[in-house]
């Protein structure tokens, strides 16, 4: 794999090279996914997208905030424990905002819903915000304290 294929093949880059090139396309906010898509990449198979747009919507909604308590999992033992600052550490670079800090009602389900989505891989044992809980044995979401920071716990 050359350099070039080895760089596209990275999801950060890849991903806000196609956004970017996204934001010049004018009007794309009204397109369907898969003209939208098709201006950027010019893709050999340009409808391929259409059977994953509902799912695709829902997901961005979801981590984005705009859905409460929207993503959930459930699993019996992590990939690794790892600690609450590598955790942390990881939230922000994809996120900004760290977990803890008191942020918008959006911001912080975005921040909750990529700690459900990123337990597994981190070890990830309880989540919660705004009168929400989760832990990867219920597989939902469940009542709590009513909170204006996330919060989560790694390990048993």
């Amino acid at each position: 794999m050359g350099e070039r294929d080895a760089t596209l093949a990275d999801p950060v880059y890849a991903s806000t090279a196609f956004y970017r090139a996204l934001a010049r396309v004018p009007g794309w906010e009204g397109m369907a996914v898969t003209e939208a898509a098709q201006l950027v990449q010019r893709s050999a198979a340009p409808h391929a997208y259409a059977q994953w747009e509902s799912e695709a919507r829902t997901l961005a909604r979801v981590m984005t905030g705009d859905v409460a308590a929207g993503l959930a999992c459930r699993f019996d033992a992590a990939l690794a424990v790892t600690s609450p600052d590598t955790v942390a550490r990881a939230a922000v670079a994809a996120l900004g905002p760290p977990p803890g800090a008191t942020v918008t009602e959006a911001t912080g389900w975005t921040s909750a819903s990529w700690l459900v989505a990123h337990a597994y891989m981190y070890g990830v044992t309880r989540v919660t915000y705004a009168g929400q809980v989760w832990s990867p044995s219920v597989s939902s979401w469940g009542p709590a304290p009513a909170s204006t920071r996330v919060e989560f716990r790694v390990g048993s």
